[in-house]
């Protein structure tokens, strides 16, 4: 990781260094530069204006709540959903978002305030995070003000937005330093246990309590009265300038806790012997499970994104036809953990592995099913929230687009991901807690792929069920699986190719 400096002065007489913005800018420029690539900047700037886009969606997208919704509600408990997400998703990256693998700044010295401005610049490229932001908006203009109440609205939306996002920032840096020991572990543990508990068996009351607040202003500026609101957006943005601050402190102490001392590794633990796998192929399937599930990184990124859709589903109360589009969310994002490079879980044994006399096909074969797996488990995790608290009681129809959605979303993200990491190798070992499978800029891109290829299938799906109409949902499950299937065939016989598996092994294992 790059070197952390806390403090703000520079060596030698007259020496200054550079504010925190302005080097979190430099060094989102040098990031910009070592993407040498032109079809990739190309590919970069479309996927940024295509998220851009997304937000010209939200006033369409307004007019068609689901019937009886009441988008008061709605957006105050859009709003407190969004806090949320702004503080737990951090967390699966450790406090922040990586900008640079460590090996590449590790002669940088990087201040605690760049490291803090660098996460809060790459917000936006968390999908849950920028989902919540569209989300916002569209309610908001489903509120049907007169103008000048919108554009109040809308100020104090952004106002709640970089709010949310700057304390939810301080919230993951400080959780991440207080796990750095087993009793700070212990004690989040059961911090969030309470949270669900609440959550879940204290809702009427608690819920109630927490929305009332924002009901009441929102309510105050569809009526015409703008001040409430303005002066609301004014002490967020005063609260986001002391958000900040609180921010760079508890990321210098995280710093600080981590370089203090070393924890025990994985060679200093005991282990018990078990049985031999029957077959070869079990053997690797055991091996590439256990890969997952040693990954802090790849562990924690699987917990928030089951758990933290789960309770946001539960909360909402969403019903069957918005269940649908569930699938597509989670399952690009359990992917893109690890899955849009898969064969780096072998990380630098994949030469070695690579000798060993065994069918070739059987290494890509654990990896696709251990990828479904996981990607499978995090969406049935990710919807048991929405699935106990639904609003209506199913139909036929509802229960057969939402079971598509899963299962076309699962094995469409499962079949790009096995191309990938096929086609584009990358070196990464996924062994510090904000360690990706890929580059920033390669991530971004896999991001945008992924969430296109599973959202727009499950958006159909949401609107079959939504019509009432069966025998489409039937025939599109039915196209999308085959396509699927012959994409799946097509990395098989790819990876066939000798030199295609040697640049996989060489790749993974050393760049």
């Amino acid at each position: 990781m790059p070197t952390p400096v806390t403090g703000r002065g520079g060596s030698g007489r007259g020496a200054t260094t550079p504010g925190p913005w302005r080097c979190a800018w430099a060094l989102l420029s040098l990031r910009w530069r070592m993407v040498r690539k032109r079809r990739h900047r190309i590919g970069l700037a479309v996927a940024g204006l295509l998220a851009l886009s997304l937000l010209g969606l939200a006033l369409p997208l307004s007019q068609h709540l689901p019937p009886g919704a009441d988008p008061e509600t709605a957006l105050a408990l859009a709003g407190a959903i969004f806090f949320a997400v702004a503080a737990i998703a951090p967390l699966a990256a450790g406090g922040g978002y990586q900008l640079f693998p460590p090996d590449q700044v590790a002669g940088l010295a990087v201040t605690a305030p760049t490291m803090v401005r660098s996460s809060v610049l790459l917000t936006p490229l968390n999908l849950a995070w920028y989902a919540q932001t569209v989300g916002l908006v569209t309610l908001t203009f489903a509120l049907h003000t007169a103008a000048g109440a919108t554009l109040a609205l809308l100020a104090l939306i952004a106002a709640w937005v970089s709010a949310a996002t700057i304390v939810g920032q301080a919230i993951a840096w400080t959780i991440a330093g207080v796990r750095r020991s087993s009793r700070g572990r212990l004690a989040s543990w059961v911090l969030l246990a309470l949270v669900i508990g609440l959550v879940f068996f204290g809702r009427s009351q608690l819920l109630n309590s927490v929305l009332a607040g924002p009901g009441r202003l929102i309510a105050l500026t569809r009526n015409g009265q703008l001040q409430p609101a303005l002066t609301a957006a004014a002490l967020l943005t005063v609260l986001a300038w002391l958000g900040i601050k609180v921010a760079d402190r508890a990321c210098a102490w995280t710093i600080h806790r981590r370089t203090l001392g070393t924890q025990a590794g994985p060679t200093d633990q005991q282990f018990g012997r078990r049985s031999a796998p029957a077959t070869p192929y079990r053997a690797l399937l055991r091996s590439d499970r256990a890969s997952v599930w040693r990954s802090a990184p790849l562990r924690r990124g699987l917990l928030v994104l089951g758990l933290l859709p789960a309770v946001a589903a539960g909360l909402a109360r969403l019903d069957w036809p918005s269940l649908a589009l569930l699938p597509a969310f989670v399952g690009s994002g359990a992917a893109l953990l690890f899955g849009v490079n898969a064969f780096c879980l072998v990380g630098g044994g994949a030469v070695w592995l690579s000798t060993i006399p065994q069918n070739h096909r059987l290494t890509l074969y654990s990896k696709a099913q251990v990828m479904f797996e996981t990607t499978g488990l995090a969406v049935a995790v990710g919807m048991s929230g929405g699935l106990l608290r639904a609003r209506f009681s199913p139909d036929r129809i509802s229960v057969a687009a939402t079971l598509a959605s899963v299962l076309v979303a699962t094995t469409l993200v499962m079949a790009s991901c096995l191309r990938l990491s096929v086609v584009h190798p990358h070196r990464a070992d996924l062994l510090g807690s904000r360690d990706t499978p890929a580059p920033p800029g390669a991530m971004a891109l896999y991001a945008a792929r992924l969430t296109a290829l599973a959202g727009i299938p499950a958006a159909a799906f949401s609107i079959f069920a939504r019509l009432q109409v069966g025998w489409p949902v039937l025939v599109s499950a039915v196209l999308l699986l085959t396509w699927a299937g012959m994409s799946i065939r097509g990395t098989i016989r790819r990876w066939d190719d000798p030199m295609v598996r040697a640049n996989v092994a060489a790749t993974v294992a050393s760049g």
